[in-house]
């Protein structure tokens, strides 16, 4: 009886430590999900431009928000843990003029492509709401430009820092819903011409962009 039990226990210990290796490569495998939904983009709209070398006091540049499609890849790779990828589609950006040239009507506009590289902390991830918080690298390609009051518009693509928060509500143990908040910093210089003067401009963009929609993991 001694040895049985003894024998018993011994499988009881490996049948527990069988689940939880079996569960701890689950984790380690991945745990792939997408998220896609609308997006707003609102950039921060600051600048600080010349003409023909020439600082132009209070000179600017405003835009209205963009709205977007956004999908972002992940994995998650522990329980608490993921790193994702996040695209969107490429919006188009009109920068008026603004401050002490206002009135001057729109410098011009660019196409251009957000994304974004982060790693993110995920809260309660037993629980129906999963909060969560990340950070990491965000980068904006430009597609293309327009011209407006200035001619031969160029923007240079740029990269910098990004941080975000978000939560996710798990309808099912595939779908859920979320929402998630970013706040990329992003600085580039832009180029042109003004009646045949040049005008550079150092460029603030910082968007801000607000994602829901619903996600799916596989």
């Amino acid at each position: 009886m001694k040895k049985l039990g003894l024998g018993a226990a011994a499988a009881a210990a490996a049948l527990v430590c069988g689940a939880n290796e079996s569960a701890e490569a689950q984790i380690m495998d991945g745990n792939w999900y997408v998220h896609a939904g609308p997006a707003q983009l609102a950039l921060a709209d600051q600048a600080t431009m010349s003409l023909g070398g020439t600082v132009i006091p209070g000179a600017t540049y405003s835009s209205e928000p963009q709205t977007t499609a956004v999908v972002e890849i992940g994995r998650r790779l522990s329980e608490h843990w993921a790193a994702s990828v996040t695209l969107g589609a490429p919006p188009k950006a009109e920068a008026e003029a603004a401050g002490s040239i206002a009135g001057m009507g729109m410098l011009g506009s660019a196409t251009y492509g957000p994304m974004a590289m982060t790693a993110h902390y995920h809260f309660n991830p037993e629980g129906r709401f999963q909060p969560y918080v990340g950070a990491g690298v965000s980068y904006m390609y430009v597609f293309n430009t327009s011209d407006g009051v200035m001619n031969n518009l160029e923007i240079d693509n740029t990269f910098g820092p990004v941080w975000q928060i978000g939560a996710e509500y798990q309808v099912s143990d595939t779908w859920n819903a979320f929402i998630d908040v970013k706040q990329a910093y992003l600085e580039t210089d832009a180029r042109g011409s003004i009646s045949g003067a040049p005008v550079a401009a150092d460029m603030v963009f910082d968007p801000l962009v607000v994602n829901l929609g619903v996600g799916y993991r596989f």
